[in-house]
């Protein structure tokens, strides 16, 4: 049981749980285009949808996630809502 918790906390486990959402995301789409690709080799079926939904979801992550993540974090910031108060005052002021 100390190594499954040891491996846990390899880096590159680690990192699949951060991109996991959009890995969840893509598997379908890419297990259908490595089976178009390499259907008489299964094992090769296999080792490509990994391989393309890992590269997938790690696009994913960088492109779109990490950018909606970090308005959450910004959203959830304690000086957020009194960013979010001067803003509504200063558009009330406006008009």
């Amino acid at each position: 049981m100390l190594y499954l918790a040891s491996a846990l906390d390899w880096k590159w486990m680690r990192y699949l749980g951060r991109i996991s959402y959009s890995i969840h995301l893509y598997q379908q789409l890419t297990v259908g285009i490595a089976n178009k690709f390499t259907a008489h080799y299964p094992l090769l079926v296999r080792l490509a949808a990994v391989a393309l939904t890992i590269l997938a979801a790690n696009g994913s992550y960088f492109i779109v996630e990490r950018y909606f993540l970090s308005l959450k974090a910004l959203r959830q910031s304690p000086s957020h809502e009194a960013r979010s108060l001067e803003i509504e005052d200063r558009g009330a002021r406006e008009f």
